[in-house]
């Protein structure tokens, strides 16, 4: 995940949490989300 977002192995644990993403800034969800192929929405829905 880190190399596919330039985002820290710090900055993507902030951003996960077991009872979800609590605070994280925009460009931070769009780099996850184009890592993992998917829209910023997508992040948000319980699977």
């Amino acid at each position: 995940m880190q190399k596919l977002s330039g985002l820290s192995q710090v900055t993507i644990l902030r951003a996960r949490e077991d009872r979800g993403i609590r605070s994280c800034s925009l460009m931070t969800l769009w780099k996850i989300a184009q890592a993992l192929g998917c829209e910023v929405k997508d992040l948000f829905e319980e699977v």
